[in-house]
């Protein structure tokens, strides 16, 4: 008796301090950055349990933003947001309250483009919700960003898998500055090799391949890239 009366308060407890994320829209804009040479948006995240809910960290692929957080109706907290890197926030939301993320698109090397092409991004926003520890918010834009391909890379560089977590397909993007012959190989946690990806020579450029872990359990892995004389590896997680 006394070990059901145990087990019905440890889930109570873990009911009562449970949180849950939303958000007032899943999706951003960013459109005329041409005309006026700024382009914001933002959405408000709602706490909408009965403890606090912690915004640990948050990560951007492609576009660079300046990053407010807006509590009660001021700024309390500013950030600078690059592509390819996760930003720690350590932001905590009260109880059945808000927060405002106000997002400034950043360019600090604009790539004029003529072409009337959409371009999609998304932002993830890892927290403690027991409902969406990563919440996901598609950004929509007309600036054309990121690395042109038919530029030779001045050095070796292993991006961040995107998305990170992902479920089932992720994409992974690396670039070189000469020919070489290239390796890129998924482990476990193990270290037990489990796919061989990329196993051949490459000219300089900038390449992105798609992994699908359709085989694979949750978990964590690790994907090694092996060019020449340059040998990185980098984490990853698998979310079912």
């Amino acid at each position: 008796m006394k070990k059901l009366i145990l087990i019905i308060s440890f889930f109570f407890s873990i009911n009562l301090c449970a949180q849950n994320i939303s958000v007032s829209k899943d999706t951003l804009e960013f459109f005329d950055f041409w005309v006026n040479n700024k382009s914001s948006d933002s959405i408000n995240i709602y706490n909408d349990d009965n403890s606090v809910l912690s915004l640990d960290s948050i990560a951007t692929h492609y576009y660079m933003f300046h990053l407010y957080i807006s509590y009660n109706d001021s700024i309390v907290n500013e950030y600078l947001l690059f592509s390819q890197e996760m930003t720690p926030l350590l932001f905590e939301i009260p109880a059945n309250d808000s927060a405002k993320l106000i997002f400034d698109l950043f360019v600090p090397i604009p790539k004029l483009s003529h072409s009337s092409d959409i371009w999609t991004d998304s932002i993830i926003i890892f927290n403690n919700s027991k409902n969406n520890f990563a919440q996901d918010i598609i950004i929509l834009s007309d600036v054309t960003l990121g690395i042109d391909d038919n530029i030779i890379p001045i050095s070796f560089k292993l991006f961040q898998n995107y998305p990170n977590p992902f479920n089932p397909i992720t994409k992974i993007k690396y670039s070189i500055p000469s020919s070489e012959y290239v390796e890129i190989k998924i482990f476990d946690v193990l270290g037990n090799e489990m796919i061989n990806l990329v196993n051949e020579y490459k000219s300089p450029g900038t390449y992105e391949i798609e992994f699908d872990a359709n085989n694979l359990s949750s978990g964590i892995y690790f994907y090694r890239i092996i060019s020449g004389k340059h040998l990185e590896t980098k984490k990853m997680l698998l979310l079912r």
